[in-house]
């Protein structure tokens, strides 16, 4: 405790019971297989399969629900100075409409979470973070509102002094919000058949967002998404109307091949596109920064303060390791913990995420290496298929699985091999 009575935070997880999002028993009509998933009961799968559900994607459109996610409003005359402490990016370049990836430190410089915040208006804004790390991200936001908390381990006294109102958006009576994912190629034409106002679903793209109604349901449309589409949908709407909306683009979408989609052809659509997963290729077990991952465009240095800001510059400059991504194909895959070995045997990085795309056993890659380390694109690189090399038995070449380098993220030319690819 210092003098003025701060401490600094501290979160101990709640246990909580396994939790249901409103389309729960949709799930279980459509015969999702349900698993727990960061604290909530969710469809890893449903009938078609993981490889259905990501060709779907790839080909038409995937319906997913990401209700499960915190989605938090944050309004007031000092909403922007509030959210430019708390957030890694620069909050004051975000203009009405539009969309900014963030991610949120402690004082110690290491992540909490990465999100994306909205900008409705000069004093309004929505705040996603992920399902699992929700409730530390609203007890955090609330402590460094309180001024109870040290935020700058340098300077003790500096606190937040300003006009915000803050609340959870799952449970806020009228004006609630919840995530629906809708991505694809075909996306945007599902959505312009049930769309009261086609303008507003054609002017949404990557970056900005649009107040509409879909099947006469209000809803904020957004562009953003997971799986590396450029044709792609966030749609937040009431969680009385949940149900209905998904209902209605389903079946709107299934001459078209819409499916919905489970946890796990989310997951290989992400790693199939590069994006990192929190606890995997940020922070988790190797403290993997978010510039490590290859978004250090999210973190910036020019605004003035932000809490971490100090010991995450110092943390990260010089730069020290990076996240690559690898196609490999066949039953002799890898898995997370598996390292990369370099012609003598020696380690040179760790897997972080892996997964396979389709029934020929395609797979990609994603693993941490020494920022140092330069692989061109399409060389082969060795996978090991254990946690290290046994130094008296060497390499076991029976454990070898090769790879085959990648771009960091999959580019235009890449998507539109995806399309081609998957229709066959």
């Amino acid at each position: 405790m210092c003098a003025d009575g701060k401490t600094l935070f501290a979160f101990d997880l709640p246990e909580l019971p396994i939790r249901k999002t409103v389309l729960n028993s949709i799930h279980r009509d459509l015969n999702g297989k349900m698993v727990p998933f960061a604290g909530w009961e969710m469809p890893v799968q449903y009938d078609a399969g993981i490889f259905a559900e990501h060709i779907a994607v790839r080909t038409s459109a995937g319906l997913f629900d990401v209700s499960h996610m915190g989605v938090f409003e944050i309004k007031g005359k000092d909403a922007e100075s509030f959210l430019n402490m708390v957030l890694s990016n620069d909050v004051s370049k975000l203009k009405n409409g539009q969309a900014q990836y963030n991610y949120i430190l402690n004082v110690d410089g290491y992540g909490l979470d990465d999100s994306f915040l909205y900008r409705f208006t000069e004093d309004w804004f929505m705040l996603v973070v992920n399902a699992a790390n929700a409730e530390i991200d609203f007890a955090w936001l609330e402590a460094v509102l309180s001024g109870k908390y040290i935020i700058d381990k340098d300077n003790p006294e500096k606190s937040f002094s300003g006009e915000v109102e803050f609340r959870n958006l799952r449970d806020a009576g009228d004006d609630s919000l919840i995530d629906i994912a809708f991505q694809g190629p075909k996306s945007r034409d599902v959505l312009l058949k049930i769309a009261e106002d086609a303008d507003a679903v054609n002017s949404v793209d990557m970056s900005n967002i649009a107040k509409t109604k879909l099947a006469g349901i209000p809803v904020v449309l957004t562009g953003t998404g997971y799986t590396g589409e450029n044709i792609g949908f966030e749609i937040y709407v009431h969680p009385d109307n949940a149900c209905e909306l998904w209902k209605a683009i389903l079946e709107t979408g299934k001459d078209d091949g819409v499916l919905p989609v489970g946890l796990g052809a989310r997951d290989s659509l992400r790693v199939e596109a590069g994006f990192p997963l929190f606890g995997h290729e940020l922070e988790g077990p190797d403290k993997i920064s978010i510039t490590d991952a290859g978004y250090g465009f999210a973190v910036k240095y020019d605004v003035p303060f932000f809490v971490g800001k100090a010991p995450y510059q110092e943390r990260n400059e010089p730069r020290k390791r990076k996240i690559i991504r690898l196609h490999g194909k066949g039953k002799r895959s890898l898995r997370e913990g598996h390292i990369l070995i370099d012609d003598e045997g020696n380690k040179m990085g760790q897997v972080t995420s892996f997964a396979f795309l389709d029934e020929d056993k395609n797979f990609i890659v994603l693993a941490l290496v020494d920022f140092g380390c330069k692989i061109p694109i399409s060389s082969v690189v060795r996978g090991y298929r254990a946690s290290e090399v046994d130094d008296k038995k060497g390499v076991d070449e029976r454990k070898v699985v090769e790879l085959t380098m990648m771009s960091r993220f999959a580019k235009d030319e890449e998507k539109e091999i995806w399309l081609e690819l998957y229709k066959k």
